[in-house]
């Protein structure tokens, strides 16, 4: 049935976009909530034996058989839990819901739900279903190309005093340079994206004061001295690798020449010790034992060579101990974890306050605060301009031509 289609294309639509897909919100789910007066708000279930609506003390309805459309699911609702209950769409789901009934509307970018809505509607329609929905009017102001009318100065947060060059401007410079202020804001964005570790960031800043110099140079001289430990460490792991590269190539040449022995043994001696034999009256038996006390002495000294390898590598340990337990070291590594943590919570300040003017002073132009004309402009001078230069339009919900809204208000020169 058409529940079915509804669900997948539902998810279809939502998917990469952060909004949740039914399955996260249990089994045939669908997107809406049944509002119960004194018992909350849940997602409804349909199952083919009951409804389920997931309220805090879940409310399961038993059914004799299975809900076929909207006005059988209205009745058993309303039979079992009373006429006072609402439906509620899902995110997604609510704006055609109202959209059915109503014309909306909404300022431009109003609604980040509307992209996926129409997605779903054309996908549904697609599948030949399809129903009545009003467009819904974007209202489009643009109040900082207007602000100028107020008259007066304003003495801007620092995040906009940095992006306008003074802490009190005019209401007219705020209006000639809040595009410019957006660019710049968003170009030093995508200055500080690039940059790559704590040092490039005090590198950038070391030209504004001496006190951010000095950080930059007293960090420059502690990664100097780091580098330079580095080496010390690096060139002892270097030694100690060869001396452990050695130490394996003389283990096994002692186990080779244990084994040799042994076959020596086994070959040349236990069969005349087992004959009783005499080295003194016994030539190869003679020769036989010099050849194993020269085995002894050749192992001895391999051994006392492994001996040696391990005292070194004990040394090289010691060495690189003191080095990472040296306590200027540890101070400097301290200092220097000061400098890149101050640095990166400066980048980041930094990143926040332009952001709050590359998208802020945008959606301050998109969608206003009603309180701040009479705030501002007791007169409503600056609000009658708002309402002269406001633009309206259409947007149809049925997916044929729902334009985003961002690109709609780069169309009417809203954006920069």
């Amino acid at each position: 049935g058409t529940a079915s289609i509804a669900r997948k294309h539902y998810n279809t639509a939502v998917h990469d976009s952060g909004i949740a897909t039914l399955d996260r919100f249990g089994e045939n789910a669908i997107p809406f909530d049944l509002a119960i007066p004194g018992r909350g708000r849940g997602t409804i279930h349909l199952h083919p034996s009951e409804i389920r609506v997931d309220t805090d003390d879940p409310i399961v309805i038993p059914l004799t058989s299975p809900v076929r459309n909207r006005r059988e699911l209205a009745k058993t609702l309303e039979q079992e839990l009373g006429e006072g209950i609402a439906l509620i769409g899902k995110a997604v789901a609510l704006i055609p819901m109202l959209a059915h009934e109503y014309v909306m509307l909404l300022n431009e970018t109003g609604s980040g739900y509307v992209t996926n809505s129409c997605r779903w509607n054309r996908l549904l329609l697609e599948d030949g279903i399809g129903f009545q929905l009003y467009p819904i009017l974007r209202l489009g102001v643009r109040p900082l190309d207007t602000i100028g009318s107020a008259g007066g100065c304003f003495r801007l947060p620092e995040h906009l005093a940095a992006a306008f060059g003074r802490e009190r401007v005019s209401a007219e410079s705020v209006q000639n340079g809040w595009r410019e202020a957006v660019l710049s804001s968003r170009r030093e964005l995508a200055e500080i994206r690039e940059l790559r570790g704590s040092g490039a960031w005090l590198r950038r800043e070391a030209s504004r004061s001496e006190s951010a110099q000095a950080e930059y140079d007293e960090y420059l001289n502690l990664r100097k001295q780091r580098r330079k430990n580095g080496i010390r460490i690096w060139a002892l792991n270097q030694l100690s690798r060869r001396q452990l590269e050695s130490l394996k190539e003389v283990r096994s040449q002692i186990n080779e020449m244990e084994a040799e022995k042994g076959r020596h043994f086994r070959e040349s001696i236990l069969p005349k010790q087992s004959l009783g034999a005499d080295a003194a009256v016994d030539s190869e038996y003679a020769k036989a034992l010099r050849v194993r006390s020269e085995y002894e002495t050749r192992i001895g000294r391999l051994r006392d060579c492994a001996g040696e390898l391990l005292g070194n590598l004990a040394v090289i340990s010691k060495r690189r101990k003191a080095i990472k337990s040296d306590s200027e070291i540890a101070l400097r590594e301290v200092r220097l974890a000061e400098l890149a943590g101050k640095a990166e919570l400066s980048r980041w300040r930094r990143v926040r306050d332009l952001w709050l003017v590359a998208e802020g002073l945008v959606h301050v132009q998109s969608r206003p605060t009603a309180w701040w004309f009479p705030c501002v402009d007791p007169t409503g001078q600056w609000y009658r301009g708002i309402c002269d230069s406001a633009e309206y339009r259409w947007e149809p919900m049925n997916g044929e031509t729902c334009t985003r809204a961002g690109e709609a208000l780069e169309a009417i020169g809203i954006l920069p």
